[in-house]
């Protein structure tokens, strides 16, 4: 899965996969513990990504684009956060995003990461996690948990880019109608970029 083309291995992972509000319910009627945690850790949590207009994210493990401001607008944007990602969207670009903590999503308690990433085997967990370390964490791919994280984010922030790509990797649309909705950028075509684009930031009403 696609997180981002310019990112420039232990930990131990703890378990239990929910893909809905109804899940994410059910796990914590078994584990009370964890409720009053996550009920802050999900109001902080935010996703970002870029799409092109026919819904691509990805081609063959990279952006199918090259969009400067687009990446500087994710960078400020992320800068200083925890960052979460599924194990493909981190063995595409096989690096660390600086100035971050990064937290990989993977099912694979043996999976070696170099320090300080840390391994988390669920996405409940990885929230936990960056709530230690942010007032406000992003998940940034794949497809999978950027899905799975979708009912849970008070934030998503998707940028559009102003082109029809081809690539192997889509997002389906997205439902914001429970969404308050505003553009916080727009870049035109220039020198350097190829395409337009526009950066919506989407708040849970």
């Amino acid at each position: 899965m696609i997180c981002r083309s310019y990112f420039t291995r232990s930990s131990n992972a703890l378990a239990s996969p929910c893909k809905s509000r109804n899940q994410f319910r059910l796990f914590f009627a078994k584990n009370p513990a964890n409720h009053a945690h996550f009920q802050e850790s999900y109001l902080a949590l935010s996703i970002i990504y870029a799409r092109s207009e026919n819904h691509c994210i990805g081609d063959q493990g990279l952006l199918p684009w090259n969009l400067p401001d687009e990446f500087a607008s994710f960078n400020n944007i992320t800068d200083g956060k925890a960052i979460i990602m599924g194990r493909r969207s981190y063995e595409d670009h096989n690096c660390v995003l600086p100035n971050r903590l990064n937290i990989v999503v993977s099912r694979q308690v043996d999976y070696l990461l170099p320090a300080p990433m840390i391994l988390s085997a669920d996405l409940i967990t990885a929230l936990q996690i960056a709530a230690d370390y942010s007032s406000e964490y992003f998940i940034i791919g794949g497809v999978k948990l950027i899905l799975e994280g979708l009912s849970q984010a008070s934030r998503v922030v998707e940028t559009i880019v102003h082109a029809e790509v081809k690539g192997d990797t889509f997002l389906p649309p997205m439902d914001f109608s429970h969404y308050t909705s505003e553009i916080i950028e727009h870049h035109q075509v220039d020198e350097h970029h190829a395409s337009a684009f526009t950066v919506w930031q989407h708040t849970r009403a």
